[in-house]
């Protein structure tokens, strides 16, 4: 659908691993959904571009929230693909939080409506 619409790129949950080739095959960048290290590595592998990593903050059904501790630890970890923080970002503060790590940037829904 995303190549059909012309789109630039494609956001993909955290069960469609299979589906990152086909995506690169069609010139797509590619951003994976992510919630632990053996999935960066699985992304890494596929060769995503990048992932969202989450959730960093508490947010609705979503988890556990890892905090910015576990965002700067996966940063560090692994340096050759762009992470960006995701869930439960929802005011100044916690992008303030995430503005002192090296996030690739952050992705929200709340924050913005």
């Amino acid at each position: 659908l995303a190549h059909k619409l012309n789109a630039s790129g494609v956001h993909l949950t955290s069960t469609q691993f299979g589906d990152i080739p086909k995506a690169k095959e069609l010139s797509l960048y590619v951003i994976i959904s992510c919630h632990t290290f053996e999935d960066i590595e699985k992304a890494i592998n596929n060769q995503a571009d990048a992932v969202t990593y989450s959730p960093i903050f508490e947010t609705p059904n979503k988890g556990v929230p890892k905090g910015v501790e576990a965002l700067e630890e996966v940063i560090n970890k692994y340096p050759n693909i762009n992470i960006i923080a995701l869930g439960g970002i929802i005011n100044d503060k916690q992008i303030e939080q995430i503005s002192k790590t090296k996030a690739y940037g952050f992705a929200s829904i709340r924050y913005f409506v």
